[in-house]
């Protein structure tokens, strides 16, 4: 929290979520992962259309 403040954030609430995040497909694990991290989506607009496909393959295999 002291992190947050010094970084300019005031009235401070650390909350524990939990929530179940089931996983029924690996092709739908990997899609909600891509889709909900934003390093991997800023490594996916690095990579490119093709190179980022190729690393899906592997990905999912």
């Amino acid at each position: 929290m002291q992190e947050m403040q010094e970084a300019g954030f005031r009235n401070i609430e650390i909350r524990q979520v939990t929530k179940a995040f089931p996983v029924t497909t690996i092709p739908e694990f990997w899609d909600n992962m891509v889709k909900g991290s934003a390093p991997i989506q800023m490594m996916m607009m690095g990579l490119g259309e093709a190179l980022w496909r190729e690393k899906e393959k592997l990905a999912l295999a």
